[in-house]
């Protein structure tokens, strides 16, 4: 009988383990876990954005962009400048959800006050006790997209 290589043994094994049901340790979260528990996070920030509420809104931020804005104040200045429509939109619906490896991107159109029509691409960061932040944000107004 042929000897198989050390690598083809290990790949069989995992293979007939799972035929005839050996138990494989859980993911952490499940796709639909992960993106309903993104979109609370953005959802929460929208809404400490839109009462005022700074040090909440902040509190999403992933550390590596509280690293960037030390403080509540200096990371809603920069959200102001640049990101004014997800400061009390009109309205915002998620679109795209993908996640892979502790990291997710999830789009959302959302409706400034003034009627215009924009696309917010987050990237979302899952920490090591489980919990999401958001990492970054892309947004650009969707030409004629008005309302």
């Amino acid at each position: 009988m042929p000897q198989r290589p050390f690598r083809t043994t290990i790949v069989l094994l995992f293979c007939i383990a799972a035929l005839i049901g050996v138990p494989q340790k859980p993911s952490a979260q499940e796709p639909g876990e992960s993106r309903a528990l993104t979109e609370a996070v953005i959802r929460s920030q929208l809404e400490a954005m839109a009462a005022g509420d700074d040090a909440r809104a902040y509190s999403y931020a992933a550390p590596s962009i509280q690293d960037m804005f030390p403080t509540a104040d200096i990371f809603m200045q920069m959200v102001r400048d640049g990101y004014g429509a997800l400061i009390a939109p009109v309205d915002f619906a998620f679109q795209r959800f993908e996640s892979r490896d502790g990291r997710a991107i999830q789009v959302l159109n959302v409706v400034d006050r003034q009627g215009r029509l924009w696309r917010a691409t987050y990237r979302m960061l899952r920490l090591e006790d489980g919990s999401w932040r958001i990492a970054g944000c892309m947004i650009e107004e969707i030409p004629g997209g008005s309302v």
